[in-house]
C-alpha cells in the first residue's frame, strides 16, 4: 500500500511540475509575441518617417536600403519565432498528453487501492467468521466432554460390584476418553 501511495505522490509531483512548465512556456511565448509586435510597430514607424523624408531628401535612399535590411532581419526573426511557436505547440501537446496519461495512471492506482482495501476487509471478515466457528465448535466439544465425564461418573457411582472384566472395561473406557480429549485438543485448541 505504501508503494501505491508513493506512486500516487510521484505522479502528483510530476503533474504539478509539468503544469508549471507549461504555464512558464506560455508566458514566455506571450512575452515574445508582445516584443515582436512592439518591434514591428517600431519598424513601421521608421518606414513612415523614411517615406516622408524621401520626398524632400535624396539621402533617404540609403536609409530605405537600411530599412529593407532591417525588414529582412525582422522576417528572419518572424520565421524563427514561428518555428519556435510550432515547437512550443508540439511540446504543449506532448505535455497535455502526459497530463492525461498521468491522470489515467492516478485513477488506475486509486482503483487498485480501493480494490485492495475491499479485499482486505473481506479477508478480515472471513477470518472473524472462522474464529467464531472455531469458538462455537470448541464450546460444543467441551460440552460433549463434560457430558461424557458426567456419564462416566454416574457409571462409577452406580456400579457396586467390581470384577476383573469390569476393571478391564473401565481401563479401556478411560483410555478411549483420554484419546478423544487429546485429539480434541490437537484439532481444536482453546481460542483465547
Amino acid at each position: 500500500m505504501k508503494a501505491i501511495y508513493g506512486q500516487l505522490e510521484a505522479a502528483n509531483r510530476q503533474l504539478r511540475s509539468t503544469r508549471q512548465f507549461v504555464e512558464e512556456q506560455a508566458a514566455e511565448r506571450e512575452h515574445e509575441r508582445d516584443e515582436f509586435a512592439r518591434r514591428l510597430q517600431d519598424v513601421r514607424d521608421d518606414n513612415q518617417r523614411l517615406l516622408a523624408r524621401l520626398q524632400t531628401n535624396a539621402r533617404i535612399l540609403a536609409e530605405v536600403e537600411q530599412l529593407e535590411a532591417q525588414t529582412r532581419e525582422m522576417n528572419q526573426v518572424i520565421t524563427e519565432l514561428e518555428a519556435k511557436k510550432v515547437t512550443s505547440d508540439e511540446e504543449l501537446k506532448s505535455y497535455e498528453e502526459k497530463v492525461v496519461l498521468l491522470r489515467d495512471i492516478i485513477a488506475n492506482l486509486e482503483n487498485q487501492l480501493e480494490q485492495k482495501n475491499k479485499r482486505e476487509a473481506d479477508i478480515l471478515q472471513q477470518l472473524e467468521n472462522m474464529k467464531q466457528t472455531i469458538e462455537d465448535r470448541d464450546s460444543k466439544m467441551r460440552t460433549l466432554l463434560g457430558e461424557l465425564e458426567s456419564l462416566k461418573n454416574e457409571k462409577i457411582d452406580q456400579s457396586q460390584v467390581v470384577c476383573e472384566n469390569c476393571n478391564r472395561e473401565e481401563e479401556r473406557y478411560k483410555e478411549l476418553m483420554d484419546n478423544i480429549e487429546e485429539q480434541l485438543l490437537i484439532n481444536f485448541p482453546i481460542v483465547e
